[in-house]
Formats: C-alpha cells, sequence, structure tokens
C-alpha cells in the first residue's frame, strides 16, 4: 500500500515553486500525479520486465533504421572498442529471475 500523503507531497514540490494561476495550477498538479502513478505502476508489475516498460514509457516504439552495408563497413573499419558502448548481461529482476534467497549475489554481479 502506497503513501498517498507523500505522492502528493512530491507532486506538489515543483507546482509550489511555479508561477501558475489556479487553474494551471491544478492541470500541473494532475499531470503530476498521473506521471507519479504511472512510475508507480511500472515497478510494481513484477510478471513483467521493468526494462522494456520503462523504455516504452520514454520514448516510442519504433525501429532503429536499417544502416547501409558502406556504413556498417566504415563503422567496422574506424570504430574502437572504446566507441562502443558496453551491453549489460543484466536486465531487471524479472528477467534475472532474482529472488530473496539470491538478490545479493545479483546485486554484486551488477556492480562488478
Amino acid at each position: 500500500m502506497r503513501d498517498t500523503g507523500l505522492l502528493e507531497f512530491m507532486a506538489k514540490l515543483p507546482v509550489d515553486g511555479a508561477e501558475l494561476d489556479d487553474e494551471q495550477r491544478a492541470a500541473v498538479l494532475k499531470g503530476k500525479l498521473s506521471q507519479i502513478q504511472d512510475m508507480h505502476d511500472l515497478a510494481v508489475r513484477r510478471n513483467q520486465c521493468f526494462r522494456q516498460r520503462i523504455v516504452r514509457y520514454f520514448q516510442e516504439e519504433k525501429p532503429a533504421p536499417r544502416r547501409s552495408l558502406a556504413l556498417r563497413i566504415v563503422q567496422w573499419l574506424f570504430s574502437s572498442k572504446q566507441d562502443r558502448p558496453t551491453k549489460s548481461k543484466r536486465c531487471c529482476d524479472k528477467c534475472d529471475g532474482v529472488t530473496l534467497s539470491n538478490y545479493k549475489d545479483w546485486v554484486r554481479s551488477v556492480f562488478r
């Protein structure tokens, strides 16, 4: 069960500092509460991948444009290992099967 008083307090902080009339303030506060509720819903669903849900929330789902063969060859020739982003071997507690009995080992493996 969540503390709605805390959520409202978190939502009101940025709204109180803004110079808005009452109608705008109410609309912004409603939007902030909606965003906080969305994040809460993402965080508590244990049967779905958190990473996929958070990526979907913050960006549109559109496929990456396909690079031409020439561009891929040039990037392969002139890029170094330092230029390439490192891929994480971990995803989220759902995908990695984290439980109360193995969470300490999982946390250690993430921060190595």
